[in-house]
């Protein structure tokens, strides 16, 4: 293979990001007024739902971490994007909120299968020295997901295909071809050395005592509670406050969007310094502040302000984070997908605690839910100080 085919795997793996995971999940967080008022949900449920998909996640990312190290990436990631496509088309079936509910889940776990596994696909084709700017571009099709499912689902899509029903569908199809073209033309670098594959009992028993894998999974629990959190409940908060609809899904639309100025030139820079540790803390803690001062803001000005810098500050932290995991001594490109799939896990625990424990909280005070999820990154993320430094300066080093 050539050595630009590494080149078409990232593009292949955003484009994979963007329309099997992000678009069809983002779009669901702007369609739930009209959902809600469909199925008659409230707020307490639509909680529930958006925080049922990163649930899922808790039973199937380690699983899926295992079958990539064993099977191999083209089969579990192209097989599940298919299935992904199909089962996120089904959510425009539901009637009410258990089959909604149900839904959700069966996309979670296609949606998480994949999400844990996409790093590996990086790692096993980069160098540390171009390993930030490869899982920068692939973490963009999270922003740029984002930024389509939330800033034209439930505006430009919905009134051109007519229901929220499907909007769904549509997502789903293009999900599901996106996936047989992974399945058709991806493939795996030729290795020499240790196998790329290795058994399941050995890939999870060595990874589950490895520390550093724990640390950075306890500090993505924290930053998904705080992320999930805030993403499900920002456009329901707004309309409380006689914010339109369309504008409200927009703010979230910027809010995600403003990430891709620094989610692609910050981990660049980590693989220019050579260093990982300060491009994870710095970012979080910011986005753990800004993200606390949301309750504080009810004027139009500052409620952007926050936002915006909400958005920049989260845009790198995942892709730097997943870089620091991925080139830990004992994990490497052999055991990735195990080590993301614990990781995977922790994140999704915290996916789904943070929007039910802050929503549950908006009965009481409407910005109380903003303190749960800033205060949840915010304290996670100190685990992550413990962590070993990593990066092609500390390669070199050794």
């Amino acid at each position: 293979m050539t050595s630009n085919y590494k080149w078409y795997i990232v593009i292949l793996t955003f484009l994979m990001g963007v329309f099997v995971l992000w678009t069809p999940l983002m779009a669901i967080a702007v369609l739930f007024p009209v959902i809600a008022k469909d199925l008659h949900l409230s707020v307490a449920q639509a909680g529930l739902i958006w925080g049922i998909a990163p649930a899922a996640g808790v039973l199937v990312s380690i699983i899926g971490g295992l079958l990539a190290d064993r099977v191999g990436i083209r089969f579990v990631i192209g097989g599940f994007a298919v299935l992904g496509g199909i089962f996120g088309a089904l959510r425009g079936i539901s009637t009410d909120f258990v089959s909604l509910l149900i839904m959700m889940f069966v996309f979670g776990i296609c949606f998480w299968v994949i999400q844990v596994n996409l790093p590996k696909v990086v790692r096993i084709w980069f160098p540390p020295q171009q390993l930030g700017l490869a899982n920068g571009i692939v973490a963009s099709s999270g922003i740029v997901g984002g930024v389509v499912g939330a800033g034209i689902s439930a505006t430009v899509v919905l009134s051109a295909v007519g229901s929220w029903q499907n909007v769904l569908f549509l997502y789903g199809a293009i999900g599901a071809f996106i996936g047989i073209l992974w399945l058709v033309t991806a493939k795996e670098p030729s290795q020499a050395g240790p196998p790329l594959r290795v058994s399941l009992g050995e890939a999870f028993s060595k990874m589950v005592r490895t520390k550093g894998v724990w640390l950075c999974g306890i500090t993505m629990l924290g930053l998904m509670a705080g992320y999930q959190g805030l993403t499900g409940y920002l456009p329901m908060y707004l309309g409380s406050m006689g914010w339109s609809p369309a504008s409200a899904g927009g703010a979230l639309s910027v809010l995600i969007g403003v990430g891709v100025v620094t989610v692609i030139l910050v981990p660049a820079l980590s693989d220019k310094i050579g260093l990982r540790k300060a491009f994870v803390i710095a970012p979080a803690l910011v986005f753990a502040i800004a993200v606390c001062l949301l309750a504080a803001f009810k004027t139009t000005t500052p409620l952007w302000s926050m936002m915006i810098l909400t958005g920049l500050a989260w845009g790198p932290i995942i892709a730097v984070l997943f870089c620091s995991l991925t080139e830990q001594e004992e994990v490497g490109p052999v055991f990735a997908g195990t080590a993301l799939g614990i990781v995977g896990t922790l994140g999704c625990a915290g996916g789904f605690i943070g929007p039910v424990v802050g929503n549950a909280l908006a009965a009481t005070n409407p910005a109380f839910p903003f303190l749960v999820f800033g205060a949840l990154a915010g304290i996670f993320v100190i685990t992550y100080f413990f962590a070993r430094e990593t990066g092609a300066k500390v390669t070199a080093v050794k």
